[in-house]
């Protein structure tokens, strides 16, 4: 009896240790930061086991978590809801994590590593005006007069924090040039050297550092053929032709002058 009686108070003392608590969450599909996402964590097992469940989140690029109780399904819809009314008006992306205690006082996150440091993501799926992050700097728009040699200087500024980096594509005349390019932390630039006459695009794909593909507009910029610039087949041969038809006049009338002194000798000495 008395053996009966250690091992049910065993039982009692370590059942929580062989308790487990089985949990599942699936982050919601993208959508607007306007919007109020409901984020749900399932409990798969051991929800009576639980005393309380709390999200932590915070906007990418923030240091501190806030932190809110959820709201608790029932046995027969175990899982723990939240509508994010915190996310709308979020300039940038969400994270966040959940921490449940159970009855026992233990507590268990999910992620179950280092959710502060590796949290979950939201992604805003927020339309991108081409225009926003990627600021033509050069060649200036309204200077029409662009020479065949000239500067695609991009800002990137709005961007820095959430781009992708390795991502980054730079495109001229529908040929990718990124191994040409200088990307730098605020800027990207482009050397455009011997250009042709006429019209020439730009533009610039990248990823976000959640996922997200950006680009930016597609610009164009005219060069035109100087015309003080002639081929050499036209104002080289005009040029050398004059230069003949001059040296060849030239050489005629100092002939001519010549003959008429040999004439006049001879007349004198004929005389």
């Amino acid at each position: 009896m008395k053996k009966i009686f250690i091992f049910m108070f065993l039982m009692v003392l370590f059942l929580p240790l062989f308790s487990e608590i089985s949990l599942n969450h699936i982050q919601p599909i993208h959508t607007g930061n306007s919007s109020r996402p409901t984020l749900e964590l399932e409990i798969r097992e051991g929800f009576l086991e639980i005393d309380k469940v709390k999200i932590f989140f915070r906007q990418t690029g923030e240091t501190a978590y806030s932190e809110k109780e959820m709201e608790a399904g029932s046995e027969s819809n175990p899982q723990y809801t939240s509508v994010m009314t915190e996310f709308t008006g979020y300039l940038s992306n969400a994270e966040y994590y959940f921490e449940v205690q159970s009855t026992s006082g233990s507590l268990i996150t999910y992620p179950s590593i280092q959710p502060e440091i590796n949290p979950l993501r939201f992604a805003f799926n927020t339309p991108h005006d081409k225009n926003d992050g990627f600021v033509l700097l050069s060649p200036d728009a309204v200077y029409s007069d662009v020479a065949e040699n000239f500067l695609v200087a991009v800002s990137i500024f709005a961007l820095s924090e959430e781009l992708d980096y390795n991502s980054i594509k730079v495109f001229f005349d529908g040929e990718d040039v990124t191994t040409k390019s200088k990307i730098f932390t605020n800027t990207i630039t482009y050397q455009v050297s011997n250009a042709k006459p006429g019209d020439h695009t730009y533009s610039i794909q990248a990823k976000l550092l959640v996922g997200n593909s950006v680009g930016s507009e597609q610009w164009t910029t005219n060069v035109k053929l100087n015309n003080y610039e002639l081929p050499l087949n036209i104002t080289g041969r005009a040029l050398l032709s004059m230069r003949y038809m001059n040296t060849s006049h030239d050489s005629l009338d100092s002939d001519s002058d010549k003959w008429q002194v040999h004439e006049r000798k001879q007349a004198r000495e004929g005389q």
